[in-house]
């Protein structure tokens, strides 16, 4: 649980700063699942957004003893382009994501919203 912890602290503040920078919402959704909002992002802007974090994560890691361990997230994304609902924009991105940790964890899956 302590290595968990650590990588959720680090994640979390990788979050922060992505947020600062590009006026996003974040919040811790559910035990280790995280949300963001970011608004007025193109399909395409909004997977470099998640390109962005996957590698700043990427670019940390934790010390377990002596072992330097690598900080990897797996991310699922849509992009609502008309009208709002929020019920099924979290269901299609919650998809997304898990498609991301079947196909081998560490990756930005998307998924365009159906309705």
């Amino acid at each position: 649980h302590e290595i968990g912890d650590k990588v959720l602290v680090e994640i979390a503040d990788v979050l922060r700063q992505f947020a600062v920078r590009h006026g996003a919402l974040v919040a811790r959704y559910g035990g280790e699942e995280f949300a963001a909002v970011v608004t007025g992002r193109s399909h395409e802007q909004a997977a470099r957004g998640a390109e962005e974090i996957r590698r700043d994560c990427a670019a940390r890691t934790i010390l377990d003893g002596v072992t330097q361990l690598p900080v990897t997230i797996s991310i699922g994304f849509t992009v609502k382009e008309a009208g709002f609902d929020l019920g099924n924009l979290m269901r299609t991105a919650d998809q997304a994501l898990y498609a991301a940790k079947r196909h081998g964890r560490d990756r930005v899956e998307h998924a365009r919203d159906a309705a």
